[in-house]
């Protein structure tokens, strides 16, 4: 949305708040400063009358006029942009934005071909990816700020105001450097490669699969050792260290994966996970989405590729 009255700002700014409950992840999502959100939300609520927000230990909550303020603007913005769309012709592809939502950040790089592809195919809608937490991503569907995410479905299933279908499963493969230690060992175990490092994603999802990983081999839970929310980085602290890493693929590995690092194929236990679309139940689904939802899943062998 591009409303550029005070009214519109300041309700998007209000919503934004609401969904992520912090000044400064709303701020950054915004793309203004965190002092220049405050004022406005004080000049806000000196308008109304009403104090809007709250603090708590872990950042901001809506009072009962923001509630209710913060339903109220979800409503008129939604509505809004659909009076937008149809006006400028969005509704057959040929103008528009699309915006998706990609959580967690790891399955960002499993979509490239696959969206690159629809782009090509629709080179004059806009289209506007995010990718971040299973939190983040999710809140921001529920309330009508990205039109589609895609990401891991099973994770989702508190959010009862979204509708998820699977779209292909994923597996998760141990990698480490050509040459590694464990790399030598005859039929290397899980438990054999957990005594070295581990390098993952600094996500809440990622934390939880390195957690578990040390608690099934009878070791204590913790953090991996390094953490990165940038794949090339990963990859290259593997190819520098004694580091292991975990990666996911749609079935076989890419072969140039293969052909940089030694993947360890006899551990076959890791847990399958799910890669799905998701959008919400309160909303229509937008000509531009169905098609991307309809080009993903004829297009599966692009996933992951």
């Amino acid at each position: 949305m591009n409303y550029n009255t005070p009214t519109f700002l300041k309700l998007r700014q209000v919503v934004m708040i609401d969904q992520l409950g912090s000044l400064t992840a709303a701020s950054r999502m915004l793309a203004i400063s965190q002092p220049a959100l405050t004022k406005s939300v004080a000049d806000f609520e000196s308008m109304l009358g009403a104090k809007l927000f709250e603090r708590h230990a872990r950042g901001v909550r809506p009072t009962e006029a923001g509630q209710q303020l913060v339903e109220g603007a979800k409503r008129i913005l939604a509505d809004t942009e659909n009076l937008l769309e149809r006006v400028q012709g969005r509704q057959d592809l040929r103008s528009g934005r699309l915006r998706i939502g990609v959580a967690p950040i790891a399955y960002q790089p499993l979509l490239d071909r696959a969206i690159g592809t629809f782009a090509g195919a629709h080179p004059e809608l806009a289209i506007e990816i995010r990718s971040g937490g299973i939190e983040e991503i999710f809140s921001l569907l529920s309330s009508e700020a990205i039109d589609l995410a895609i990401g891991s479905t099973y994770l989702v299933e508190r959010w009862s105001d979204v509708q998820t279908e699977s779209l292909t499963d994923l597996r998760r493969h141990f990698i480490a450097r050509r040459g590694h230690p464990a790399s030598k060992v005859a039929a290397c175990t899980e438990a054999e490669l957990m005594q070295f490092p581990i390098v993952a994603l600094s996500d809440p999802l990622s934390s939880t699969i390195v957690a578990d990983l040390y608690l099934r081999n009878g070791l204590p839970p913790k953090i991996a050792h390094y953490q990165s929310d940038d794949f090339s980085t990963i990859r290259q602290i593997v190819r520098e260290t004694d580091a292991i890493a975990f990666t996911l693929s749609a079935g076989d590995l890419k072969a140039r994966t293969r052909r940089e690092f030694h993947v360890f194929d006899e551990i076959t236990d890791l847990q399958e996970m799910n890669l799905g679309v998701a959008w919400s139940r309160s909303r229509p689904r937008s000509p531009a989405a169905t098609a991307l939802h309809g080009h993903l899943a004829a297009s599966k062998e692009l996933i992951g590729r």
